[in-house]
């Protein structure tokens, strides 16, 4: 996971999506560069500054073995550097969690 990068859960709607690019900005904008002491070696400090709004890591309800979301939730990958977002998809969630409950279980065995 790149260090400008979060990972969140919430609605998969294009407007909402907009207006969280149109209120990063207004905390942190990207330029003027010289805002930020950090850009006199890189020029993404506004991207620091929004991951760390926007968080690291997100926890996910499971119920049954499966994910457990409302409706309209997903997981999203947001790339601060660049303002991109990706849509993780379900079946690479479940994958993903697989492998969790897999190496969980490993574990508890080894004890």
């Amino acid at each position: 996971m790149n260090i400008t990068a979060s990972v969140f859960i919430n609605d998969d709607e294009s407007g909402l999506h907009y207006d969280y690019e149109k209120w990063l900005q207004k905390l942190a904008p990207e330029k003027p560069y010289e805002q930020y002491k950090h850009n006199g070696y890189e020029d993404n400090a506004d991207a620091h500054l929004k991951r760390t709004i926007m968080g690291r890591e997100t926890v996910v309800a499971i119920t049954n073995g499966k994910l457990d979301f409302g409706t309209w939730e997903q997981i999203f990958y947001y790339e601060l550097d660049g303002l991109s977002l990706i849509h993780i998809s379900e079946p690479t969630r479940q994958a993903e969690i697989s492998y969790a409950v897999f190496c969980l279980k490993k574990k508890k065995k080894k004890k």
